[in-house]
């Protein structure tokens, strides 16, 4: 009598059917055993057809939790046992599998439904039981139904999840067992958990440890399929419209690279070992991905803050000088703007070294061009102090008055490097560019409009046309860099190295006020050391002002300030008296 192998209620997989050749691969449950007849009457999921089959025309379709915990545990007795007692070796998990922290398999709703044999295997890094499941004819690029995809759940391969290592197990050995066996890699798989709908590359680039990565990678690139890959586009966020982004494997990688490395984690992580066997293995990464003929000029599409980031632009964002070279090797273009309407020529000059400026500049970067905010790399060297940088720029020829009309915004017009140092108290740029002959007297221009409560204590629009009606007509007030680096960075020393270098202490902003005026804006937040160079050198050239004379010394403004806190002191403990007689009232 034949042993019954299947019980009522099991799913099965129909296979090695002649007359009903259609019916083959079609999911059933079984209804009832026909002990008689040899034979299981099974209902057709799909069709809703009932029809009799024989045992070995059978596969179970699903397998249950303790073959789960027996391929967890790397069991291949169990999977054998399985297999000859009529399992499919493509069944599907019936619940959803979960690791806890003891690196035991839960079962629960969320994670990982529908999950085949093999890539439970793959889960459990079990290159042994993989090898013996594609041997028995396990499909390596079998992925859920797209109902079960629609729903929220995951659409991951067997490969996808051995790219997919967050728990930093290297998966070499894995992925090469899975590309043996006709793994695909061009398969676009997500997970639901994370909205990522890319192919097994990315998902490598992303996810498994810098160290794997770099075994894993070749192999990846082996394939036939690679060159299609390269071409193909990760969507992250794809159901979150205004975040969604698209990135490619090169992207990918340089965003990796760049939390780590980058001008923000720079600083932030006290100066990363760049030439660590960490980063190193980033670079190598990044060469392979190059020499896999990947794009250089690929951008990352996304959200205004991620639009137009070229991978040298990413270089060029920290100190990266061999990745930079290693770019412009494979011709990644010189002028591509970032979202800041950014050079990679102005970024290394704000964020890198001299050595990736060296490498731009001989590969011919426009030393010259300057954005719609009418800034050039000098001026970027400026805003970021940095002396070295300027040099190389100097060295190589950039303008050091350069000067252009900001079109972007309502902010200062034709600015020069050395104005920009002088309003953040870029010291050591600034004495580079006054060493290079800066212009010490070269004005900015300021809209009224926009500088009245900044400059006049916030007086409102009677104050914009009183000074309108003062000046030219233009509607502009003309700042030198004394006058900024007075206003705006309250620096003795950057007063100083501009009045050794020629600055006039007359320059008139167009409205009559000299640098020494600042003073009678906004006296008290300006130290008395910058008034006694000032009054110094009006006493020398036996000028006056429209607030200070030039006999005006620090001992008299002191003493101004002492008697106006006196005097602030008096009408509050008036207006206290006027409140207590009130209340007693």
């Amino acid at each position: 009598m034949e042993r019954v192998r299947f019980n009522s209620g099991d799913f099965v997989i129909l296979r090695g059917l002649d007359k009903r050749a259609d019916l083959n691969g079609q999911q059933a449950k079984v209804l009832f055993h026909v002990p008689e007849a040899a034979r299981y009457a099974v209902r057709i999921r799909s069709s809703r057809e009932e029809v009799r089959v024989r045992a070995c025309s059978l596969r179970h379709g699903v397998y249950r939790p303790d073959l789960a915990k027996a391929l967890h545990d790397g069991s291949l007795d169990a999977l054998r046992s399985w297999i000859d007692d009529g399992g499919d070796v493509d069944a599907t998990s019936a619940h959803n599998q979960t690791k806890t922290s003891d690196n035991a398999w839960q079962f629960s709703t969320g994670h990982f439904p529908k999950l085949s044999l093999l890539a439970a295997a793959v889960m459990g890094n079990h290159v042994e039981l993989a090898q013996y499941l594609l041997a028995s004819g396990a499909d390596p690029n079998l992925q859920p139904p797209e109902e079960h995809l629609t729903a929220g759940g995951h659409s991951m391969t067997a490969l996808a999840l051995a790219c997919d290592s967050e728990g930093g197990i290297s998966r070499a050995g894995m992925v090469k067992c899975l590309l043996d066996g006709r793994a695909r890699v061009d398969l676009l798989c997500t997970r639901g958990s994370d909205d990522l709908i890319s192919p097994p590359l990315h998902r490598a680039i992303l996810h498994l440890p810098v160290g794997a990565l770099v075994h894993v990678l070749p192999l990846l690139l082996s394939q036939p399929e690679s060159p299609s890959t390269m071409a193909m586009a990760a969507t992250m966020g794809s159901r979150l419209k205004c975040n969604s982004r698209k990135e490619w494997p090169l992207g990918a990688a340089m965003t990796m690279y760049s939390k780590k490395y980058g001008a923000k984690s720079y600083e932030q992580h006290n100066k990363p070992d760049l030439e660590s066997e960490e980063a190193q293995q980033w670079t190598q990464v990044i060469a392979c991905l190059l020499e896999a003929k990947a794009d250089p000029n690929e951008r990352t599409e996304g959200s205004l803050a991620l639009a137009c980031l070229s991978p040298l632009a990413v270089a060029c964002n920290g100190p990266h000088p061999s990745l930079v070279s290693l770019l412009v090797s494979h011709k990644a273009d010189l002028s591509c703007l970032d979202h800041d309407l950014r050079t990679p020529l102005q970024i290394a000059a704000h964020d890198s070294g001299t050595e990736s400026l060296k490498a731009l500049l001989l590969a011919g970067a426009d030393l010259q061009y300057h954005s719609p905010k009418g800034l050039t790399a000098l001026h970027y060297t400026a805003i970021r102090n940095q002396p070295k940088a300027a040099r190389v720029l100097l060295e190589a020829r950039a303008d050091v008055n350069a000067r252009f009309e900001n079109i972007v915004d309502n902010k200062p017009d034709y600015q020069t490097p050395l104005l920009i140092a002088a309003c953040t108290d870029a010291f050591e740029v600034a004495s580079v560019l006054l060493e290079w002959k800066a212009d010490p007297d070269q004005q900015a221009h300021y809209y009224i409009g926009e500088c009245v409560a900044q400059f006049q204590g916030g007086w409102g629009p009677s104050a914009a046309r009183r000074l309108l009606s003062q000046g030219d007509g233009s509607g502009l007030v003309k700042i030198s860099p004394l006058a900024l680096a007075i206003q705006q960075a309250n620096s003795v020393r950057m007063v100083r190295l501009l009045l050794d270098h020629g600055a006039r202490v007359d320059s008139n902003d167009g409205l009559g006020n000299l640098p020494i005026d600042v003073f009678g804006t906004r006296g008290h937040a300006f130290d008395p050391e910058i008034l006694q160079l000032l009054t110094a050198r009006h006493d020398e050239l036996e000028l006056s002002s429209n607030t200070y004379t030039a006999c005006f010394d620090a001992d008299a403004y002191q003493a101004e300030r002492a008697a106006a806190d006196a005097e602030r002191r008096r009408q509050k403990s008036e207006r206290e008296a006027r409140l207590r007689e009130q209340l007693r009232n």
